[in-house]
Parts: C-alpha cells; sequence; structure tokens
C-alpha cells in the first residue's frame, strides 16, 4: 500500500486505460506544512510482472472543500489525463478550473507534462471542472461547471472543448450546453463518447418531471 493514501482526507480516486496497465489514482493529503492539498499520481504495470510503477512525480493542486470529490479522466491509452480543481472556498474570486497532462518520453525517463492552456470557468463560483471526461485520444475534453448562472442561480453548464495541436490551446467546440433553469445544476456528472462526437449530461435539479427529480440529456457535438 502506497504510504500516500494512508494520509488520505477523503476516498482515494482511481481511473485505468483501456489495456488496465496505466492507473490514474488520487486523493487528498496533508503536505508537510499541515495544509491540504489535492494529489494525483500515475502507475504503470508491465507485462509479465506484478508491480505497479509511479511514472514521473507527483501533481498537486488547490484541495477542493469536499474530500470525497475528485474530477480526473485518464484517455485510453493512458497517455493523456485531465484534472478538475474547483477549489475549497477560501479564494473568493475562484472559478474553477481544468488541467491536462500528456506524457512525454525520453531516453531515461518518463514524465506527465502539462499542455494546453488552463481552461478556467467563466464567472465566480462556476465550479468549472467539478466533472470532466476525455474522448478515447484525448483530445476532445467535455467539463461541467455545475454553478454556473448564465441560465440562472446554479443552473449549471457543460462546455467541450478540442485541442488544436498547430497553436498549441484548447478550443471551445460549439456554444456552452446550459441547464434549463435556477439549480438544475447542469454539469455535475458529465460523460462522452470515444469519438467525441456526443456528450450525456446530467442535471440532478431539474424539476421537469418533479422537485429535484433530475434529467440525463445527450447531445450531438457539431
Amino acid at each position: 500500500r502506497d504510504p500516500l493514501w494512508s494520509r488520505g482526507l477523503g476516498d482515494v480516486y482511481k481511473r485505468q486505460s483501456d489495456d488496465g496497465r496505466t492507473a490514474m489514482v488520487g486523493t487528498h493529503t496533508i503536505n508537510g506544512g499541515g495544509v491540504a492539498q489535492l494529489c494525483v499520481r500515475v502507475y504503470y504495470n508491465e507485462e509479465e510482472t506484478l508491480t505497479w510503477e509511479q511514472i514521473g512525480g507527483d501533481h498537486f493542486f488547490t484541495p477542493s472543500a469536499d474530500k470525497s470529490e475528485i474530477a480526473m479522466s485518464l484517455s485510453n491509452d493512458g497517455k493523456i489525463f485531465a484534472v478538475g480543481i474547483v477549489g475549497d472556498g477560501t479564494d473568493e474570486g475562484f472559478k474553477g478550473q481544468v488541467e491536462t497532462y500528456r506524457l512525454r518520453t525520453t531516453v531515461n525517463t518518463q514524465e506527465y507534462i502539462k499542455f494546453g492552456q488552463t481552461i478556467e470557468g467563466d464567472e465566480v463560483g462556476d465550479e468549472c471542472g467539478k466533472s470532466v471526461d476525455l474522448n478515447t485520444n484525448g483530445n476532445i475534453i467535455v467539463i461541467g461547471s455545475p454553478g454556473n448562472e448564465d441560465n440562472g442561480n446554479g443552473a449549471g453548464q457543460a462546455r467541450v472543448f478540442s485541442y488544436n495541436s498547430s497553436i498549441l490551446t484548447w478550443e471551445k467546440v460549439g456554444s456552452p450546453i446550459e441547464g434549463f433553469g435556477a439549480l438544475d445544476n447542469a454539469g455535475e456528472s458529465v460523460s462522452i463518447n470515444g469519438t467525441g462526437t456526443r456528450v450525456t449530461i446530467a442535471s440532478p435539479g431539474n424539476d421537469g418531471a418533479g422537485t429535484n427529480r433530475g434529467k440525463v440529456e445527450t447531445f450531438q457535438i457539431p
């Protein structure tokens, strides 16, 4: 058992590559200064071995207020991952953000390096990154912002981005998918299919079928 997780403040979250040999794990820990932090590690299991070796170093991020939740996604080949960083409420100007990392291999080392810009929420309190999901290749991402208020208090929103390798930037695809009305919290959970052509958005607070019955909708990506 990795000693990092014995110091965890909440649940340990895990994602695996399609072949099951790359594992991404995340939890909240306390650093040497007594400060909470979100920590992510990636491990690889070589064929015909029983051990998991860490790839590169630890990745630290601003902790979440809810230590039982970590939004993260791993591409099918395990070479790209995304982490949602919603913040702990201590930064009044925090919008929430998502960072993406790609595996870089050299002669002697392997490590995950941040690529593309940090994707932030549109407004303070958006909770951008509360949910994230990458397509198979890791070049299209859907991001949930359940606190967004563009369509009413807590209506929520989801946005889709595609990575443009020519300009090294995540570009927005189409318009944001807005919650139907106040307190829908659209984007609390999101999912994207392998080709990146369809996304599914959960709105747990939607009242269309009764108070807080919620709804799930699927959208074709233009």
